[in-house]
């Protein structure tokens, strides 16, 4: 999706916006950031120019979640915008896993940092401790 494309679509998203609604674009087809570089290096006219793989870093990620599995969309008016139908979510709830975090963090308490959030975040992984 090029630039233009995007912020037609993000405009187009805030002119159906309701509130508190979460609204999900459709991107198109994923590019493998491999064919992006090779791409980019032919567009530019450079010779000899080595793509190296260095492997995946600590934190890093293949893939980007948009929804969790709990969360699906539902159609709107625009066939390329669609409204994000979200887990409902318990204020009180949230406030005392805040409460937690912010306790966890006050004695510098990586683990259970991360052990908070990968249970608070069943779908990603934070390097749980076990």
């Amino acid at each position: 999706m090029t630039i233009p494309e995007a912020s037609r679509l993000v405009l187009q998203a805030g002119g159906l916006a309701e509130n508190g609604k979460v609204y999900v674009l459709n991107m198109g087809d994923p590019v493998k950031i491999a064919d992006l570089a090779r791409d980019v290096i032919r567009l530019s006219g450079a010779l000899n120019v080595e793509v190296v793989f260095s492997g995946i870093r600590p934190g890093e990620k293949l893939y980007e979640e948009l929804l969790t599995t709990s969360e699906g969309i539902d159609a709107t008016t625009h066939m390329e915008i669609f409204s994000a139908k979200l887990a409902p979510v318990d204020a009180q709830e949230i406030d005392l896993e805040l409460q937690l975090l912010a306790q966890h963090a006050a004695q510098s308490n990586a683990d259970a940092i991360r052990n908070d959030l990968t249970r608070l975040i069943p779908e990603n992984k934070f390097g749980q401790v076990r």
